[in-house]
C-alpha cells in the first residue's frame, strides 16, 4: 500500500506541475498584453509567438520526452511499458531532428521563452522524481504522466502553437507532430487501461 502512495503522490506532484505550467503560459500572454497597453498597438485575437518561440517549445518538449524515455529503458517491467518508451524514444528523437532540420534550413533559431523553460524546468523535475521511484511503482507513474504530458502537449499545440504559426512549413510540421502526439496519448490511455485505469 505505501509503495502504491509514493506512485500516486509522484504522479500528483508531476499533475501539479503541469497546472502550473499552464499558469506560465498564460503569463506570457498576460504580460504581452500588458506590454499592448503600455503604448504597444492593439491586436484583436491571441498575441502572436514567433517561429523561433515555437521552435524553442517543440525542442523542449521532445527532449523531456527521450530523457524520460531513457529512464524508463533502464526501469520499466512491464513489456507494454519497455515497448512503449522506446518509441518515445525513436519518435521524438525522429521529430527532434526533423524540426532542427527544418528550422535550420528556414533560418529559425530556437528562442528561448516562459513557455519552453517551463517545459524544461517541468522535465527535469520530473526526470528527478523518476529516477527515484520505488521499481514496484515505476511503470504506473510513467504511463500516467505520460497521458498528461501529452495531454498538455495536444493542449499547446491546439491553443498557442498551430494558431501562432507563421511559417506555412512551421504549420505543417506541427499538424504532422499534433498527429504524432495524440497517437502517443492514444498508446499512453491504452496501456494505463490495461493496467486497471
Amino acid at each position: 500500500m505505501l509503495r502504491r502512495q509514493c506512485s500516486l503522490s509522484s504522479a500528483g506532484l508531476f499533475l501539479v506541475g503541469f497546472a502550473l505550467l499552464g499558469s506560465a503560459a498564460c503569463s506570457v500572454e498576460s504580460a504581452e498584453r500588458s506590454d499592448r497597453g503600455r503604448g504597444a498597438p492593439e491586436q484583436q485575437g491571441p498575441v502572436v509567438l514567433s517561429d523561433a518561440d515555437i521552435a524553442a517549445v517543440v525542442s523542449a518538449m521532445n527532449t523531456g520526452e527521450i530523457q524520460q524515455a531513457h529512464i524508463a529503458l533502464r526501469s520499466a517491467r512491464l513489456p507494454a511499458v519497455i515497448d512503449f518508451a522506446r518509441h518515445m524514444d525513436l519518435m521524438h528523437g525522429e521529430a527532434e531532428r526533423r524540426q532542427s532540420t527544418l528550422f535550420a534550413r528556414l533560418g529559425i533559431v530556437p528562442r528561448p521563452n516562459a513557455v519552453s523553460e517551463s517545459l524544461v524546468a517541468e522535465a527535469a523535475s520530473f526526470t528527478t522524481s523518476l529516477r527515484d521511484e520505488p521499481a514496484g511503482a515505476f511503470d504506473r507513474t510513467y504511463i500516467l504522466a505520460q497521458v498528461a504530458m501529452h495531454q498538455r502537449g495536444l493542449s499547446l499545440l491546439d491553443a498557442q502553437l498551430l494558431p501562432r504559426a507563421q511559417s506555412p512549413e512551421v504549420r505543417a510540421e506541427l499538424e504532422q507532430a499534433r498527429a504524432e502526439v495524440a497517437a502517443h496519448l492514444a498508446s499512453a490511455e491504452q496501456i494505463l487501461s490495461s493496467m486497471g485505469g
